[in-house]
Order: C-alpha cells, then structure tokens, then sequence
C-alpha cells in the first residue's frame, strides 16, 4: 500500500489572489496535503497558518510538505465540528483569511480501498476518518431499511432512480452482502436505462456522492463550519470556500 498523499490543489492561484493583501492569520480548513496551504505562506511569507483535515494521512502530508514553515503553522486532525477542541489545544486567534476545499481529494479517489471511487475496486467504506468512524457504506447499504436508503439517495444524490436503485440493493442484499464498489457500481448501472445514461458520467456517481455524504455526515459538518465563521474571521478578512455540487453551493 503506498504512504505517500498525492492531492492536486484546485484553483490555487485563484485562492492566493482571493486572499486580502495584508494577510497575517490563515485558517485552511480543508489541508489535503497541504497544497493550498503551502501557496499561501509562499504568498505570505510571514503570515500564522492553522490547519485541519478530517484524513490522518492528509495531515501527516501537510505537515512533510509545509515543513519549511512548521514554526509558523499549527496543523491537527479534526472535522469542522471539532474545531473549538483544536483551538482548546493551540490557542483561538482571528482570521484574515478563512478556507474550505469541500468534497474529496483525489488523493482519496484514487486510493481503491478507501471505497470512494466507483472506478476501483475496493472495500464500500467511503469514511474520511477511517480510524475513528464506525460506519460505513456498506453498512449504510446492508443494514439501512427502503425508506431510509430512498432518502439517502433522493436528499444527498438527487437520484432520480433512487425507487429502482433501492430496490435492487434489497434484492441483492437478500442474498449476500454488498462488500465492494465495484458490486455496487454495477447494480446502479443494471437498473438505469441505458438509453438514459449520460456520455461521460457514470451512472453510480449520484449514488456514490450521496453514500459519501451520509457516511460523513459532510452537509452538516458545512452547516456547522458556516456558523463558526463569524466568530473566527476579522472584520475585513475573507472566506473561500470551493464547493463541487448544488447541494454545497445552496448551503453555502
């Protein structure tokens, strides 16, 4: 299994131009490896860096890639909801400049067993914090009764083949257990017509983003993120927040 975190930062210039001119205190809600955070302190040499992830091994890669600036940064493994215990631990500042990087890295996509991704097989696990999350979505898909499957997928997939969709995980489940990604994904894609399948999306993805969200509880931990905000940013400082779907954005 290979250690290294290889995230691709996205829109890093345009985070850097976003940030307010006389930045001194950042808060990188989202390391990731530390891509964001490493161009920012280039930009702002002399600026304090606090930083958080939810993935161990995103922090562990943040700290190695901002080593050069390690006495000015703060790093520590935490969810938004945890952010009042790590400013316990390191003191609570005010930021100029706040920012989140919603969704996935591509670090944890490409990690087949992770389970994030319908691409590679791989255990149906899709936990951000795989050490101290209990569950997964394999659990989600086998112990979850039809209404609460029906609303997994309509309120965090907007699938519009949630019904069917469900209805072949119960079928299937009767059976055997639903354990891989792979298995999944080929469900998904048995019950939408092909006729009706998209070129160049696949048919799991709406069903693979909403069991991800419902295993992270992600649109929550942004609603509780959005609330902290007020309290943490200055008067003149700002906030980026990068989100990669509508159910983000109307949050945001």
């Amino acid at each position: 299994m290979k250690m290294q975190f290889e995230h691709i930062s996205v829109l890093t210039q345009e985070v850097v131009d976003f940030a307010p001119e006389s930045t001194q205190t950042i808060l990188d809600c989202t390391l990731g490896g530390g891509g964001h955070s490493r161009c920012l302190l280039e930009n702002f040499p002399d600026a304090k860096l606090y930083g958080i992830d939810r993935d161990a091994l995103a922090v562990k890669a943040a700290a190695e890639r901002l080593k050069t600036y390690e006495k000015q940064t703060k790093l520590g493994q935490a969810s938004f909801s945890e952010l009042p215990e790590f400013f316990a631990e390191c003191g609570e500042p005010v930021f100029d400049y706040i920012l989140a990087d919603l969704g996935l890295s591509s670090e944890q996509l490409a990690r087949a067993e992770r389970g994030f991704s319908f691409l590679r097989e791989g255990p149906l696990d899709m936990r951000m914090d795989p050490d101290r999350q209990q569950i997964t979505a394999a659990h989600l898909v086998n112990n979850s009764s039809e209404q609460e499957l029906l609303k997994i997928l309509r309120n965090f997939g907007e699938e519009r083949f949630a019904r069917k969709i469900v209805g072949k995980i119960l079928e299937f489940r009767g059976k055997t257990p639903l354990k891989t990604t792979k298995e999944l994904a080929q469900l998904v894609s048995s019950v939408i017509p092909r006729r009706l399948q998209k070129q160049g999306f696949n048919p799991a993805t709406l069903t693979f983003q909403a069991l991800r969200i419902a295993v992270n509880d992600e649109l929550q931990e942004l609603e509780v993120l959005l609330k902290q905000i007020p309290s943490l940013l200055k008067t003149d400082g700002r906030v980026a927040l990068i989100s990669f779907h509508s159910l983000e954005d109307r949050i945001v």
